[in-house]
């Protein structure tokens, strides 16, 4: 049996409703230290998977999380979202990323820059990717400081704020 299928007037019909889909957040509710505002990109550690459909994302010790792989092939939904305040800067902007394959030479990124002139910022992007079975994504940030690149930044650690996403759409 096929999970998905097109019906006679062409639409996707999801025969099984254990399609692959995942949420990750923080169960913390506090800042968290990511790393320096000088463009790096660092990739998140949720501590709760608040949904986590054909186990498509694996705990990474001690329950953490942060990579999703496709358990089939398929065109998926990604979001992520990533908030930081505490952080003061005219010259700023945080960036949410959403990178296929990071482990690979192959790799590709999705990307969104939100610029800031206060004491928080967020950045946040969706995006449809096509995958096959085996193939992973992952949601990363940075921060970029012109004035003060040496500086720290945080992560608001929060599951309404700061989260990651999918979900099999066809």
């Amino acid at each position: 049996a096929t999970a998905i299928a097109i019906d006679g007037s062409e639409r996707v019909v999801f025969s099984n409703t254990n399609r692959p889909q995942f949420h990750l957040a923080f169960s913390n509710n506090d800042n968290s230290n990511v790393g320096t505002a000088n463009g790096t990109l660092y990739k998140i550690t949720y501590t709760q998977a608040i949904t986590n459909v054909g186990t498509c994302v694996a705990d990474a010790g001690g329950g953490t999380y942060h990579t999703f792989t496709a358990p089939i092939a398929g065109l998926y939904l990604f979001y992520t979202s990533h908030y930081t305040s505490n952080y003061t800067s005219d010259q700023t902007k945080i960036s949410a990323y959403l990178i296929v394959d990071d482990d690979s030479g192959d790799n590709f990124s999705l990307q969104s820059w939100s610029a800031g002139h206060e004491t928080t910022l967020s950045a946040s992007t969706t995006h449809s990717i096509y995958l096959t079975a085996g193939q992973t994504v992952a949601s990363f940030m940075s921060m970029l400081d012109a004035n003060a690149t040496s500086n720290t930044f945080q992560i608001y650690r929060n599951k309404n704020l700061s989260y990651f996403g999918g979900i099999l759409i066809g």
